[in-house]
């Protein structure tokens, strides 16, 4: 039997702006969390929503769509979406040209 690995997703929130950082593979069955979790601080007022993907071990197809989605819902309601870079360099960015597309920020490293 195949074992899910563990995902989280820890939220942030400071007035209108809102974090999640995201740890784990993000996949077709973690991509709907990571998209309720957005929804609903956006419902509740956030936004400039961050999503850090530093901590991401693997990202399917399912996943990256989830952020294409994320990316134009952003672009269509009014609101500001910035993408953290996974530390490990990921293919499918590279591949499918989301690299160029996605709204990705560069975070300065903790001091």
């Amino acid at each position: 039997m195949i074992q899910a690995s563990p995902f989280e997703i820890r939220s942030e929130r400071n007035a209108d702006s809102g974090r999640l950082s995201l740890i784990g593979e993000l996949d077709i069955a973690t991509s709907p969390q990571v998209e309720e979790a957005a929804r609903g601080m956006l419902s509740e007022g956030v936004r400039e929503l961050v999503v850090d993907l530093r901590e991401i071990t693997f990202i399917d197809s399912s996943g990256l769509r989830m952020l294409i989605v994320l990316s134009d819902g952003a672009t269509k309601e009014g609101w500001t979406l910035g993408l953290i870079r996974p530390s490990e360099p990921m293919s499918v960015f590279a591949i499918t040209g989301a690299d160029e597309n996605l709204p990705f920020i560069e975070e300065p490293a903790a001091q």
